[in-house]
């Protein structure tokens, strides 16, 4: 019974021994105890169960963060404009159109020089080519068929087939003291009249445009009649009133000058055409001058320079 309790004393001593150098590792911690007694009667505490204490260690310093700087981005390298050149227009902004036209305006024929007048019997003597007169402007018409070909953007041909009336009133007057003499001859012409101008167009927008065009012309007469009113009078007493009526264009119209049957004016008429249109929504009004070239007049009436002139306003549409 003494070894053992000599065994026991060792053992706790070793006991001890192992829980102060631990102890150097770690902090002292509370623990159960156990009261021992050792071989000289003296009790001591035993650790039997030592449990290791959390380790608290000092907190560390956090190191600073670094904020990031907002750096600018880099100024833009100005780049130079440079303008690009305008696509070019098409060659032919629409197709071919069709549309009508009708016009009303005032005609004359032009009568630059004359000679002496002479008469062209038709059962009875019409002056219808007199010397020393006064053309008055007539009303007419004129109307038909047009046709637009564009060529380019800004270019087109118009042309057409029309129906076109030229008119001329001619007065004669003579007052004297015991006579007084009122003629008056109303010719009126038709003719198929083709155009063929050429066509500046100044576009505003895709539906609206004004154009300038010009160009020659071609007539060809189908029908013509003057109308003669001779009216003459001898101290206010009328003594010789006549009407007559002829048709221009009848080869039994009988000239006393070259005692032979031949109709006073060709049928054949050329000239120049001048016109400008705006057209909006396929409607267009606009306003022409015709101004003839051909002299009219037979060569073998030898008056001459008989010529004819119209100007007129032409509403219209066209079918696009």
């Amino acid at each position: 019974m003494k070894k053992f309790k000599n065994y026991c004393s060792v053992f706790a001593s070793i006991i001890v021994l192992s829980n102060s150098v631990y102890a150097q590792d770690s902090a002292p911690v509370t623990t159960p105890a156990e009261s021992v007694t050792t071989p000289s009667g003296a009790s001591s505490v035993v650790n039997i169960f030592p449990i290791q204490a959390p380790q608290t260690t000092a907190p560390v310093a956090q190191q600073p963060v670094a904020v990031p700087v907002p750096v600018p981005p880099p100024a833009p390298i100005p780049v130079p404009i440079v303008e690009e050149p305008m696509p070019p227009a098409p060659p032919c902004r629409e197709p071919v159109a069709v549309g009508f036209r009708g016009t009303l305006g005032i005609s004359r024929f032009s009568e630059r020089t004359r000679e002496s007048g002479h008469s062209v019997a038709y059962h009875t003597d019409i002056n219808i080519l007199q010397s020393s007169a006064n053309e008055v402007f007539l009303p007419y018409l004129e109307g038909g068929i047009v046709i637009d070909i564009p060529i380019h953007h800004y270019f087109a041909i118009s042309t057409g087939v029309l129906y076109s009336q030229k008119a001329n009133h001619r007065k004669c007057f003579i007052d004297t003291t015991n006579f007084k003499s009122e003629n008056a001859i109303i010719t009126r012409i038709g003719y198929i009249k083709i155009p063929g101008q050429l066509t500046l167009r100044n576009w505003f927008s895709d539906d609206k445009r004004f154009d300038i065009s010009a160009g020659p012309y071609m007539a060809f007469g189908i029908h013509g009649i003057v109308k003669e009113r001779y009216i003459s009078d001898v101290d206010d007493m009328i003594i010789h009133k006549t009407e007559t009526k002829i048709d221009v264009f009848d080869e039994s119209v009988y000239d006393n000058n070259t005692m032979s049957r031949i109709a006073p004016y060709k049928r054949f008429d050329f000239g120049f055409t001048f016109s400008t249109t705006y057209e909006f929504k396929r409607y267009m009004i606009g306003a022409s001058f015709d101004m003839g070239l051909t002299d009219i007049t037979k060569p073998e009436h030898k008056i001459g320079n008989t010529r004819t002139r119209s100007i007129g306003v032409f509403f219209g549409y066209m079918f696009r």
